[in-house]
């Protein structure tokens, strides 16, 4: 029995650690799922891609972080138990069940969406590097998070 306490604390602190190592790097996010409105007085349409970006203080209480990668790209892990069920279906185009095929699965960005200053800043863009680029991006789904690298212009 006495083992099993220091083999139960060390089990603790490495999953700690784990989950800080994890968090290292990305920058917490708050997205918009849908189509881009007209005009910035609008709600999001119904459609697929990111409607808006934001950078929100705290991982814990966002739907999503992101990180910059060094090949132009940016990795966003959107988390699924933060979303609604109509997210879901603009970020996969489908309401994920046991009959869908995860391997055919992709977020769609139909228009290009120019992040703001302050989403740029967070994430240390180049300045040449500001908008999400339209196209059709794999998706990695995990039980909690859906990942996905998207292409910046």
């Amino acid at each position: 029995m006495k083992i099993l306490i220091p083999i139960a604390l060390l089990c603790l602190l490495n999953s700690a650690y784990s989950q800080e190592e994890m968090s290292n790097g990305f920058i917490a996010t708050e997205l918009i799922f849908g189509k881009l409105p007209r005009a910035t007085t609008e709600p999001c349409g119904f459609g697929r891609g990111i409607c808006k970006f934001k950078t929100n203080g705290s991982i814990a209480s966002s739907n999503a972080s992101a990180t910059f990668n060094k090949n132009g790209t940016l990795t966003i892990l959107i988390k699924r138990d933060k979303i609604t069920l109509e997210d879901e279906v603009r970020i996969v185009g489908n309401e994920i069940n046991k009959d869908i095929n995860l391997e055919e699965l992709f977020f769609l960005i139909q228009e290009e969406l120019e992040l703001p200053e302050e989403a740029r800043a967070a994430l240390k863009l180049p300045e040449k590097l500001n908008k999400l680029a339209i196209g059709e991006y794999p998706v990695v789904l995990t039980e909690k998070e859906f990942i996905i690298t998207l292409k910046l212009l």
